[in-house]
C-alpha cells in the first residue's frame, strides 16, 4: 500500500528532507502491508479475548487485623 508521506507530513506540520521521506515512505508502506495482511486473517470463529489468564479474581479478600 502507498501513502504520500509528504502530505501527511505537511499536515502534520513536520519538516522532511528527501531521506527522511523516503525512509518513513518505505516503513509506513510496511506498516500498512502487515495490517492489511491481518485484516485477512479468519476470525469468525474465534472468541473476543479480554483476559488471556483465565483467571477471576486473583486478589485477597481484604480482612481486618490488629
Amino acid at each position: 500500500m502507498k501513502i504520500d508521506v509528504k502530505k501527511v507530513a505537511r499536515l502534520a506540520n513536520l519538516p522532511l528532507n528527501d531521506s527522511e521521506e523516503k525512509k518513513y515512505s518505505e516503513q509506513l508502506s510496511k506498516i500498512l502491508d502487515y495490517i492489511d495482511a491481518l485484516n485477512q486473517v479468519d476470525t469468525e470463529d474465534v472468541e473476543p479475548t479480554y483476559n488471556v489468564t483465565g483467571l477471576t479474581n486473583v486478589l485477597r479478600e481484604d480482612s481486618v487485623g490488629d
